[in-house]
């Protein structure tokens, strides 16, 4: 019982430093734009994150599902075209198969 508690404060400890983080990634972002503004005015080249870095790894995620429906869907009209191909043997020029 003991242990279950101590691993659920583990857990809650860990979500509490990873936060800590995230907002401490924002935080320098935001800095850093501060920063460059100031220093190079209207040639800054630096801007504030434009979506929650939670919301960019989630579509990295789903552009790389994506990708591996694309390789399967190619793999599978590959795979036609194999069956194809040994279904339906070409003829050569004697006319035989």
């Amino acid at each position: 019982m003991l242990k279950l508690i101590a691993n659920g404060h583990q857990k809650k400890v860990k979500e509490i430093d990873f936060l800590n983080w995230l907002n401490g990634k924002y935080q320098l972002s935001a800095t850093a734009v501060a920063i460059d503004h100031c220093l190079n005015g209207r040639k800054a080249s630096t801007e504030y994150v434009e979506k929650p870095f939670m919301e960019q790894i989630e579509e990295s995620d789903t552009e790389k599902e994506l990708q591996k429906k694309r390789e399967a869907f190619v793999a599978g009209l590959m795979a036609m075209k194999a069956n194809f191909e040994i279904s339906h043997p070409k003829k050569n020029e004697s006319g035989t198969n």
